[in-house]
């Protein structure tokens, strides 16, 4: 749908995406997280960013703006856990 296909929508998503790199990295750098588990949310954010980029090729419809947004909430739920758990181990 047209009103789905703008650069400011798009533009927000890159904006999450790019804060979730940065506060992974926050992370490893604090030792809030281990090498292991930020390389593994790190593969996680490259995987939503090539989704993005390939998604907004055309312009972001409803439905990937949907998708985007529950992998972004997704990652940052489990970023939120490593950070919690102390164990050094994924998942």
């Amino acid at each position: 749908s047209a009103e789905a296909r703008t650069p400011a929508r798009a533009e927000a998503i890159r904006h999450q995406i790019a804060q979730l790199d940065r506060a992974v990295d926050r992370s490893d750098w604090r030792d809030r997280i281990s090498e292991r588990e930020a390389a593994g949310i790190r593969r996680d954010v490259q995987n939503l960013q090539w989704q993005f980029r390939n998604y907004n090729r055309n312009g972001l419809n409803n439905r990937e703006m949907a998708v985007l947004e529950s992998r972004i909430h997704s990652i940052r739920a489990r970023l939120h856990m490593e950070r919690r758990d102390r164990d050094g181990r994924r998942g």
